[in-house]
């Protein structure tokens, strides 16, 4: 357990990072976001995976990763690119081999594609709720080095959102005296608040 966190101290607060990226890939919390889809890429044996999103996307380049990985087509669908392609993750997975696709709606022209037969669709960022299967892993992890290190509270996790379907999940699934905070690095908190409330409005619905 000693190895997957880093101890900092930040204006005068104890801060314990947690390395994901040791424990799973360099792609961190992505990993655990899309075990689901590891899984039905090694079960189901698809033929193309279809996203959309911004073009530095990290789920994209996690998505490129395993494509490549289960020699599997991905198509990725983008508003706009910038001049220069072959730059951050986008250089990265289009050498994973991703088809980068430019479209005026990318989220519609990427679901106008789902029903195609051996065709796996994964929406922006990883926003749906097959990511609570690692995600819920995660906050078991997380707990568990609460508990190592004897932390009381206030005990607060930390974390960067661009759907806020991990702050989601996390909340869900650590104890309450942990509390879970996250920033936005969406355009504005009002798409936070909007993907949160999709995937509650998913949850409500499977317990129906």
């Amino acid at each position: 357990m000693n190895n997957l966190y880093t101890k900092l101290k930040l204006r005068g607060k104890k801060v314990y990072i947690f390395r994901d990226d040791i424990k799973n890939s360099p792609h961190g919390t992505k990993s655990r976001k899309f075990q689901h889809l590891e899984t039905q890429l090694a079960m189901r044996n698809p033929q193309k995976i279809v996203s959309h999103g911004g073009y530095q996307s990290n789920s994209m380049y996690a998505i490129s990763t395993l494509a490549k990985r289960y020699e599997v087509h991905f198509d990725y669908y983008t508003s706009w690119t910038p001049r220069e392609l072959f730059s951050g993750n986008l250089k990265l997975s289009i050498e994973n081999g991703m088809n980068l696709i430019v479209s005026d709606d990318p989220q519609k022209s990427a679901q106008s594609t789902m029903h195609e037969a051996n065709t796996l669709y994964v929406p922006r960022g990883g926003s749906y709720q097959e990511a609570e299967i690692g995600l819920k892993s995660l906050a078991e992890d997380i707990s568990e080095m609460v508990d190592h290190l004897k932390l009381v509270s206030p005990v607060s996790v930390i974390l960067p959102s661009g759907t806020g379907t991990s702050a989601f999940f996390l909340r869900k699934h650590l104890p309450k005296r942990i509390q879970v905070c996250t920033v936005s690095l969406a355009e504005s908190n009002y798409d936070i608040f909007q993907f949160m409330k999709q995937l509650k409005n998913d949850q409500d619905q499977d317990f129906n």
